[in-house]
């Protein structure tokens, strides 16, 4: 209901915002500030587009950004992270597998069983 009318209110005030970006833009550069999550930061960077503010990339994250050491450090962490996630796809995929074929087995053995009779 309330979202409802956050469109009414929006289509009402006829002012248009391109949404790209805002939940990044909010999470580097007001979640840390203002000590609030990255929704609530993401719909702060929309309204500030709404009142017709621009958004500066701040000076220590271009610094950061021109720093190869730091792009190679970013980098070899987050091919690290992908590999620690695949492994918990494997391990995952393995254990639903492995619970899978004993409940197969035990199927077929209560069938394959005949009463004695």
């Amino acid at each position: 209901m309330e979202r409802q009318k956050v469109f009414t209110k929006a289509k009402e005030s006829s002012v248009e915002v391109n949404p790209a970006y805002t939940s990044i833009v909010g999470m580097l550069k007001y979640a840390p500030q203002l000590n609030i999550d990255k929704d609530i930061s993401g719909a702060y960077v929309v309204g500030r587009r709404a009142l017709g503010f621009k958004e500066d990339t701040p000076e220590n994250y271009e610094k950061l950004l021109k720093d190869k050491a730091y792009l190679e450090f970013a980098l070899k962490r987050y091919e690290e992270r992908e590999k620690e996630l695949m492994e918990l796809i494997e391990e995952e995929h393995t254990k639903k597998r492995t619970k899978e074929c004993r409940e197969c087995k035990e199927v077929i053995n209560q069938f394959s069983t005949k009463p004695s009779g």
